[in-house]
């Protein structure tokens, strides 16, 4: 199994303790934020950058599924 590089409204919801709807909506206000049309996940680095967290732990508790 490879690494991932994408995060759906779900890692988001658990990464930020929110509901589902939430996190569609920090999915949708980064796509907006950098002009990405037609794509329903961001990247972990979109992710990182956006809400100014370290993307080396963004990436450690996605791939541990560890809570934040």
């Amino acid at each position: 199994m490879g690494y991932r590089l994408f995060l759906n409204s779900n890692d988001v919801a658990l990464l930020m303790g929110v509901c589902d709807k939430t996190a569609k909506q920090y999915i949708r206000d980064i796509l907006n934020e950098y002009k990405i049309v037609k794509r329903k996940r961001i990247s972990i680095r979109e992710y990182s950058d956006y809400f100014k967290v370290p993307y080396d732990d963004v990436l450690r508790a996605v791939h541990s599924k560890v809570k934040i």
